[in-house]
């Protein structure tokens, strides 16, 4: 901020005199504040024509002092402006009796109570003011704003809360609506009432600011905000588009290869139907699989990722089952870990499916996928299953209802309607999947509730979740063991995982059993679970 040069010249009577000047922008007017030692006594503007110091101008200001400061006791009179040091010369003491002739004005209205109560954001200036030994005397209440005369009104209107307090008939309330100019500002206001025939300051002054502008300069920042975040929008679509361009060749050079090598084996004359030829493969794909698109949202709030672990007859049945049961806001990614030859065939039918070609083993291609999702939540189905009715809106409550959350387990159930798991335990330090061929109707299972870890058929982590702990541990062979090590570490930094009954899914028909835990990872698990104890 720049040094303000000024001074408080002199008390002459009632009358304070002195000047202030901003060298930087001598033309600014500047707000100069009045006090009783600590008491604000009100403001003026340093504006008019000053002597004395060449070059400048609009700096001279003046101020009328209250008959109350003449009470023949000593006071302190200080300028400064605002929160900046005071001028030079200041302060200056003040001891004496009323300096001005008489005006004609009774000893009993000489010194009026009341106070200015407040100025709204809509510019009412509010108050009360009254004579205490001539009760049916009315006020005439005169307003200042930055020191400058602006107007006047008489305090005569009825307050109740006034005449509760007992004073008087309680008809001593006063408004008076600030000038349009006062309105249209972008800076504060010093709004000061005082009476008129005395000149006394009702206490306390009031600063206003129209909240109008202040809505509208909050609105602009919003504005600019929005704009940011929708380049940064555009920039991630841009990013998006980019990574399907190389995802879209990616599938181009796998189905070339696949068509490549049927062509061969069709040339070298193999048995009829011991490989199909070129044609029948696209024939057969494109004529007895019913084309379906999924949405393609620039901002997906979820994305679900679906490991292709079946021919491709179930994960097309599985892909429609999803279909069926989701709407926008959601974007779903195909995991094709090279299982079965014909899956690099399911984006000729199935429009909008993101095609990932992965090989790193299951928690390679786990944290490949997440690292793939734009999703903020993210539900990875690496079994054929099906999901139940409000299966993805149970996930997105489930996370909602407390911010904690890191991931949800799933209810899986078997083709034949018996529970295969609901969550993880780690009691041993070694997962073991929990309700195995239980009915899915029983109490334990019917409602939400904390468990160990989630399962690698079927969970939901937050994006986040998985990016704090900078993806899952790659050492693990099973991504059973990589996720239970993953949720312990949630765990032991204050998150909690949930099993969450709404998200249900039932498997299709002759899908493979879950594989065994690796040995290894069982033991990698407990030495972990021994130094890491999770967290209740």
């Amino acid at each position: 901020m720049t040094e303000i040069d000024g001074r408080l010249e002199t008390i002459a009577g009632r009358i304070v005199d002195g000047w202030a000047v901003d060298p930087a922008d001598p033309e600014r007017p500047l707000t100069v504040e009045i006090r009783d030692g600590d008491r604000l006594l009100g403001s003026t503007i340093a504006a008019g024509a000053g002597a004395g110091v060449p070059g400048a101008t609009r700096r001279r200001f003046s101020f009328l002092l209250p008959l109350d400061i003449f009470d023949g006791q000593e006071h302190v009179i200080s300028a400064r402006i605002g929160d900046g040091p005071e001028l030079q010369n200041s302060p200056l003491r003040v001891v004496g009796h009323d300096p001005t002739p008489d005006l004609g004005v009774r000893p009993a209205l000489a010194i009026p109570s009341g106070s200015l109560d407040l100025v709204s954001d809509e510019g009412w200036v509010m108050g009360w003011a009254w004579y205490p030994n001539s009760p049916a005397e009315r006020v005439e209440i005169e307003f200042l704003i930055d020191g400058e005369l602006s107007g006047s009104t008489l305090a005569a209107s009825y307050r109740a809360d006034v005449a509760a307090a007992g004073v008087g008939d309680g008809n001593y309330g006063f408004s008076w609506a600030l000038p349009y100019h006062v309105l249209t500002r972008s800076r504060d206001s010093l709004v000061t009432a005082r009476d008129k025939r005395t000149g006394h300051v009702l206490p306390e002054p009031r600063r206003f600011r129209q909240m109008v502008v202040i809505d509208a300069v909050e609105k602009v920042t919003a504005l600019e905000t929005d704009l940011r975040q929708l380049h940064a929008a555009l920039a991630v679509r841009t990013g998006r588009e980019r990574a399907d361009q190389r995802e879209a060749a990616e599938l181009f050079r796998i189905v070339g290869d696949f068509f490549v090598q049927l062509a061969a084996a069709t040339a070298a004359g193999e048995p009829p139907g011991a490989v199909k030829t070129l044609r029948n493969a696209v024939s057969e794909v494109t004529t007895k699989y019913r084309p379906f698109a999924f949405d393609l949202p620039a901002a997906p709030e979820i994305t679900i990722c679906v490991g292709a672990a079946a021919p491709l007859p179930r994960t097309y049945r599985q892909l429609r089952a999803l279909r069926d049961q989701i709407g926008g806001g959601v974007e779903v990614i195909l995991i094709d870990a090279g299982g079965f030859e014909d899956t690099a065939l399911l984006p000729l039918v199935v429009r909008n499916l993101r095609y990932l070609r992965l090989d790193r083993g299951p928690v390679g291609n786990c944290n490949d996928a997440f690292a793939a999702a734009t999703g903020r939540l993210v539900v990875f189905c690496g079994t054929p299953a099906a999901p139940a009715e409000g299966w993805l809106e149970a996930v997105a409550a489930g996370f909602a209802e407390a911010p904690g959350h890191a991931a949800l387990a799933a209810k899986l159930l078997g083709a034949d309607g018996v529970l295969d798991h609901a969550g993880v335990s780690l009691a041993d330090g070694a997962p073991v999947l929990l309700g195995q061929r239980r009915d899915p109707d029983a109490e334990d299972f019917c409602a939400p509730c904390q468990v160990d870890a989630v399962a690698g058929e079927v969970f939901a982590m937050r994006r986040a979740s998985w990016a704090a702990l900078r993806g899952l541990d790659e050492s693990y062979t099973g991504l059973d063991a990589a996720l239970a090590d993953a949720c312990l570490r949630l765990s032991n930094a204050g998150a909690t995982i949930r099993y969450e009954p709404g998200f249900c899914l039932t498997r299709l028909a002759d899908a493979a059993n879950a594989a065994a835990p690796d040995r290894d990872d069982t033991e990698r698990l407990r030495r972990a679970a021994d130094l890491q104890p999770a967290t209740a």
